[in-house]
């Protein structure tokens, strides 16, 4: 295919400011998409006729988006293939891992953005994949916190009643250790709901960092 003798001005505008606006794009995805809209354009226009209006112009650029619809949507697009190594779902899925264990001293959440960020960015997951890997990262978060910080408050809960703090001394050693076991079983009880609950959370984790990373090796 060879390009029309002399594009109308609108298009030469067009294409000088597009080019212009992928200033700093990668080379190759720059000069590739230079080169599809020049073919759009050239067929768009060719369909019309050999004389197009200043009007019908304006028509197919308005067709194929503004410059920066066009600039932006490459710079998405060289951002997701560049964050579609193979490299991606493993250093996401170690991002997750830490923030979750880490979460209980709050600092490391900062690693549950950081994967979030790459998940988001990335075109490796699909766009529930995404939702679904952020949602289980907070679960995951969220029930260790909570698992944990309930085992702390219930040891202590515990070895006070044991020890017979604010009972009298004849029924500490039969009530301390009957609260106790009460206490314990209602622990039980719920710390398995939860452990449950962030086990099925990071497997969902691992799952789709495994597809993801099947996606490397499906696009290699």
């Amino acid at each position: 295919m060879t390009n029309p003798p002399a594009w109308p001005s609108q298009v030469e505008a067009y294409l000088a400011e597009l080019d212009l606006r992928l200033g700093e794009t990668d080379p190759a995805t720059r000069a590739d998409t230079l080169q599809g809209v020049r073919e759009h354009l050239h067929d768009a226009l060719a369909a019309v006729g050999p004389d197009p209006t200043a009007a019908q112009v304006q028509a197919i650029l308005d067709r194929l988006g503004t410059v920066e619809d066009v600039a932006g949507a490459t710079e998405t697009s060289g951002r997701s293939r560049r964050l579609a190594g193979g490299w991606v779902a493993p250093v996401v899925l170690l991002l997750q891992v830490v923030g979750i264990v880490g979460s209980i001293f709050l600092l490391p959440v900062v690693a549950l953005v950081a994967a979030g960020v790459l998940v988001g960015l990335s075109a490796l997951w699909k766009p529930w994949e995404k939702v679904a890997s952020v949602a289980a990262s907070v679960v995951g978060a969220v029930t260790f916190v909570v698992v944990v910080a309930g085992a702390m408050f219930a040891a202590n809960d515990c070895y006070d009643t044991a020890t017979g703090q604010g009972m009298d001394a004849a029924d500490k050693p039969i009530e301390g250790l009957r609260a106790c076991g009460e206490a314990s079983s209602s622990v039980n009880v719920g710390g398995v709901l939860l452990v449950g609950l962030g086990a099925l959370a990071a497997v969902a984790l691992v799952v789709l960092a495994v597809r993801a990373a099947r996606r490397v090796d499906r696009e290699g």
